[in-house]
């Protein structure tokens, strides 16, 4: 046979569940009898329960409590559960007897006088002493009785009602397994328990209580229960129907919903109907809020009237939204003339309204939220007496209304609508009623009422109303955020609003203070622990905007543990419930992957999502990536498309981004006049950055709208209203003299304005003219300090500045681990060349480690930010040892390959060398020089070089002096000290030219200053013999003496310098000696300059 879990069972257990639920205990046990000879946990569970509930008999070795043991071992929870109830139930009633018994009393006898007392009945504590002995007799309608007076709101004892209900449900009572498995249903006495619920009713119905229908109806129509059976609902209300008026308000509820079956309003108004014909008052309420839903007041206003007397919570509330809707609309007279005639309002406008809210559900707030939202002129009478009203002051109540609710609403003659409202919400609201809570919240709210609003927000909250969980934690939120934080100020380095508070006080300069800190901080804390509650209880009701706020109260630790983790949990949800914050959230951090890794495809669908809402910053983004061709094929057109929607919306960046199209002519024809159009549109919408491109585009003497006066006019106009980045601008333009006049002292003075204003721009820039001393004296430490203040502010270029004066020590600074730091964290903020010095110090042991594998990680970062030197840099490790890197020329191969296919120059030259030399499979010296010919043709100043000593040399092509002059002419053009050198001396011996000793002497001149060491000698030898520079022996010397400094083992300039020594006096060999100290600091200032790599001495 099959075990448990085979699809035998499976289907056995299926098919019995049906039959028990259909109320066929019999058949039921039978099946499960089946499934349990297989020893099926969940099959001995249902025949236990059938035994003790009596609906079947047991037979001669089925013990109840053995079988829920054996099914518990098994693992099966419920019986677990069961057993445990059943154990605690038992001790209890032997618990409970035995404090009875001891009362037990002869049975009472009642005088007249006790009777009389209570109007002919006995008093409720002599009756409940009477019940209580019949039952502890062991009748069990006694049992029932005491239960039931345990549950009535006199003697409100529900856990002594609920025991006595169980003896009597457990003895067969019909009326008390019912209401016993309401009880279960609540969890009002016992523990919740939706499937003791569901035993418990099932037995009530098989006895016959029609109720136990709709009760068992609500569990299986019921979306978050885990029996949720709409089918198996609507038949058992359809069964009794016709016994049970109440199962008609369940049918039309149903049908008012679109998620069991077909949404059908006019059925749905039948059942109502029969309903109310059989004296049902809900059925009343819930036609009014139809009536109210399609604006038919006039029909609406009787049928409260008939319950409105009752003053219930729910009959209030909608009168009162009736009224409020009178203030709107100042028409209640025609709604009156339509009670007293009876006229009815068009029946096809009617039915359009009808079909409008067809997928609304039929609970109360959703009906009146779809009428706020879909506000039309489709009720004849009611729009064309809006149309006609003018008056500015509430109309005032009829006769006749005050006499149809004068027991209601008082002496009301005098009160606007508005008014009349207000009072009607809050009688409701007292009443408990959970939605005139929230409105009347919300009134508060408008009103300026902000702690009642905040008072009935709460209430509303606490009664599980999602928009007021949403609404209340708003509030205390938003309080929050505008309190006065209590300060802190973290030292330098320190980030995070709310640091530990081990941390806090472990860091604190003043430890007191720290703890004076924490103690205020602590009283603040719980606040947004609150804010935090509500909150999390409105996104767990499904309420979108609640979801994505808790999200951002997960990323930023109010009120609850950061994690990150959480915040895209509930930014998913509800960003796919249609938050558009949360879907733009989503995008931004597929994006720019923080917390999410990178998926561009992702972060382009949730962009295009909230772009087609119209959204002006999601429409940017999307054309930005199609701009830059960033997770879909790039496409100038369609950016431009994007960048117009955004712009014309008023979108600052988006307005920038277009002007830059119109000037760069990408995905439109070039028109700088609507650059200028737009960007001038978007200054005067306070944009700094839309100033500096404005006036570039004024400056620019190519531009159709160059003029720098305009240009002036523009940032002096800005800086007279005191805009910081204008003045930035303008002492940028002053201090290089571009398109104005150059005036250091006035650049200067607009620099400083804004350094005073803590500018961090400005602060790297004023540090910057120190350090360089072109403009001012050098002075490091004024500069230090300046780019440190920037970096305290997280400017990207002067952490990277720091970085440098830590590796090189300028400023008294010399630390290669802070070095370090710096340049992670200006990589980290996207300052790509970071990582390069990075890798760069990995690569060369600077601050004493070497490690290729941690050099070839951020060269590899490089290149996926498309940084071209990268792929040459990451395929040089694999050409050099080292502990944790072998040489490998295939996999220096693949990356120069790689670089070569995209056209990058330094690739194809060392592809091609590395063929030349033969170090790669199938090496070719034809593909090598092709390939090198290929980075020429680019100007890559090394190629040129290559190519000018093959022609010298004469070993691959026949020797050409003048091709080679061609190439390093071009070479030289590019900054190549090399060739620079090489070409000096081919002027200087006329190699292809005639002699040129004055062409020689300036060329050797550039690269001897530049730290070149064989230009420097060269130099020497023309200093000695005086060929194109006047004859001078100390020059010679003091080049001679730089070039040993760089080389101090080059044998010729060993032997010039000694020659040079019987041509000098003792007093010009010290002046010589002085002259090279002083050129030593030139030497290596050009040599930054001039140098070939990015290196870590460049800044």
């Amino acid at each position: 046979m099959q075990r448990e879990g085979s699809i035998a069972d499976s289907s056995l257990l299926s098919e019995a569940r049906a039959l028990y639920r259909a109320g066929n205990c019999e058949e039921a046990a039978s099946l499960f009898r089946q499934c349990r000879g297989n020893d099926c946990a969940e099959a001995l569970f249902f025949i236990a329960s059938m035994i003790l509930d009596k609906s079947i008999n047991p037979r001669t070795s089925e013990d109840p409590e053995k079988l829920l043991q054996k099914s518990a071992d098994s693992g099966f929870l419920p019986a677990k559960y069961r057993l445990e109830s059943l154990k605690e139930h038992q001790a209890s009633i032997d618990d409970h007897l035995a404090k009875e018994n001891e009362k037990i009393t002869p049975p009472p006898s009642f005088s007249e006088d006790d009777i009389l007392k209570n109007n002919g009945e006995l008093s409720l504590e002599r009756r409940k002493e009477s019940v209580l002995y019949y039952a502890n007799q062991g009748y069990v309608n006694a049992m029932y009785e005491y239960g039931m007076i345990n549950l009535d709101e006199e003697c409100r004892d529900v856990k002594v009602g609920a025991f006595w209900l169980g003896r009597a449900a457990q003895k067969g009572h019909a009326m008390a397994q019912y209401e016993l498995g309401c009880l279960y249903l609540k969890g009002d006495g016992v523990p919740k328990d939706d499937l003791m619920a569901l035993l418990w009713l099932g037995r009530a119905r098989e006895q016959g209580i029609y109720r136990a229908h709709c009760q068992l109806a609500k569990i299986y129509t019921d979306r978050k229960n885990k029996f949720y059976s709409p089918e198996e609902g609507v038949k058992l209300l359809n069964q009794v129907k016709e016994l049970c008026p109440e199962a008609y308000m369940m049918l039309a509820q149903i049908y008012l919903r679109d998620d069991i079956v077909q949404y059908d309003a006019q059925k749905a108004r039948d059942y109502l109907e029969k309903a109310k014909s059989e004296g049902v008052l809900g059925a009343y309420v819930e036609i009014a809020k139809l009536y109210i839903s399609e604006r038919r007041y006039s029909e609406a206003l009787p049928l409260l009237k008939h319950v409105v007397d009752r003053q219930d919570g729910e009959s209030l509330y909608l009168l009162a939204v009736i009224f409020e809707r009178f203030s709107e609309n100042r028409d209640l007279d025609n709604v009156i003339d339509n009670i007293d005639n009876g006229r009815q309002e068009n029946d096809e406008k009617a039915q359009q309204i009808r079909n409008e809210y067809s997928n609304e559900n039929a609970d109360t707030e959703s009906v009146l939220k779809h009428s706020e939202n879909n506000v039309q002129e489709n009720s004849a009478s009611i729009s064309n007496d809006k149309k006609s009203q003018n008056s500015n002051q509430d109309s005032l109540v009829t006769d006749s209304v005050i006499e149809m609710f004068a027991g209601i609403i008082g002496d009301i003659k005098d009160k606007c609508y508005s008014d009349i409202a207000f009072e009607l919400f809050k009688k409701s609201a007292e009443q408990g009623f959970t939605d005139a809570q929230y409105r009347l919240a919300c009134i508060c709210n408008k009103k300026g009422l902000s702690d009642e609003a905040a008072k009935w927000y709460k209430k509303a909250a606490d009664n599980e109303h999602i928009a007021a969980m949403y609404d209340y934690a708003c509030m205390l939120k938003d309080s929050l955020d505008n309190e006065s934080i209590p300060s802190y100020s973290p030292k330098p380095g320190e980030t995070g609003r709310m640091p530990s508070s081990f941390k806090l006080v472990q860091q604190s300069p003043d430890r007191q203070h720290g703890y004076r800190y924490l103690k205020e901080y602590d009283n603040y804390k719980p606040k947004y622990h609150e804010a935090f509650e509500y909150m999390n209880k409105a996104a767990l009701g499904g309420e979108p905007r609640a979801q994505y706020l808790v999200s951002q109260m997960y990323s930023k630790g109010e009120g609850v543990r950061q994690d990150f983790a959480q915040s895209i949990l509930w930014c998913e949800k509800a960003a796919n419930g249609g938050d558009l914050d949360a879907q733009l959230y989503m995008a931004e951090m597929y994006d720019k992957g923080e917390v999410l890794d990178v998926n561009l495809q992702k972060s382009v669908e949730w962009y295009r999502i909230v772009a087609d809402k119209g959204n002006a910053k999601a429409s940017f983004k999307l054309g930005k990536m199609y701009f830059d061709g960033r997770g879909v094929p790039q496409d100038y057109a369609k950016a431009f498309s994007l960048y117009t929607k955004a712009a014309e919306k008023g979108y600052i960046p988006a307005m920038e981004s277009l002007a830059v199209c119109y000037i760069n002519g990408r995905g439109c024809s070039r028109d700088e006049r609507q650059a200028e159009k737009y960007l001038s549109m978007a200054v005067e919408r306070g944009s700094d950055n839309s100033v500096e491109l404005l006036a570039s585009l004024y400056m620019n003497a190519d531009s159709k709208v160059h003029s720098s006066a305009k240009a002036m006019n523009l940032l002096e106009k800005e800086v007279s209203l005191g805009h910081t980045q204008s003045m930035l601008i303008l002492s940028r333009l002053y201090l290089s003299g571009d398109e104005v006049p150059k005036n250091i002292s006035k650049g200067l003075k607009l620099l400083e304005r804004v350094v005073a204003e803590g500018n961090r721009e400005a602060l790297y820039e004023l540090g910057m003219i120190y350090y360089e001393g072109k403009i001012v004296d050098r002075n490091y430490r004024r500069a230090v300090a300046l780019i440190n203040d920037s970096a305290q502010q997280n400017y990207v270029k002067a952490l990277y500045m720091m970085g440098i004066f830590c590796y090189r020590g300028i400023g008294m600074i010399s630390k290669t681990g802070d070095a370090f730091d710096y340049f992670r964290k200006a990589g980290e903020l996207g300052y790509i060349k970071a990582y390069l010095a990075l890798g760069q110090m990995y690569e060369k042991g600077i601050g004493g480690v070497c490690d290729y594998h941690e050099a070839a990680n951020y060269y590899r970062i490089l290149i996926n930010a498309n940084y071209d030197k990268a792929y040459s840099l990451l395929a040089n490790l694999y050409l050099r040892n080292s502990s944790n890197i072998q040489i490998n020329y295939d996999e220096a191969e693949k990356w120069l390959y790689i670089g070569a296919k995209k056209n990058i120059p330094e690739c194809s030259y060392r592809l091609g060398i590395l063929h030349m030399e033969e170090k790669v499979r199938d090496s070719s010296v034809d593909l090598g020089l092709k390939l090198i010919r290929d980075a020429a043709e680019r100007n890559y100043a090394e190629a040129l070089y290559y190519l000018a000593c093959l022609f010298t040399e004469g070993n691959l092509f026949p020797k050409d002096y003048s091709r080679a002059i061609s190439y390093l002419h071009r070479a030289v053009g590019q900054n190549h000290l090399k060739s620079t050198t090489m070409l000096g001396k081919m002027y200087r011996y006329g190699l292809g030219c005639e002699i040129n000793n004055f062409s020689a002497s300036d060329l050797l001149s550039i690269a001897a200053k530049c730290g070149d060491h064989e230009a420097q000698l060269e130099l020497a030898k023309m200093y000695r013999d005086g060929a194109g520079v006047d004859r001078s022996y100390v020059d010679a010397y003091m080049w001679t003496v730089l070039c040993l400094s760089c080389d101090n083992t080059y044998r010729d300039a060993i032997n010039f310098k000694n020659s040079l020594l019987s041509h000098l006096s003792q007093r010009e060999l010290k002046n010589g000696q002085i002259m090279a100290i002083k050129y030593l600091e030139i030497i290596e200032d050009n040599r930054n300059k001039h140098s070939e790599q990015t290196d870590l001495c460049q800044a």
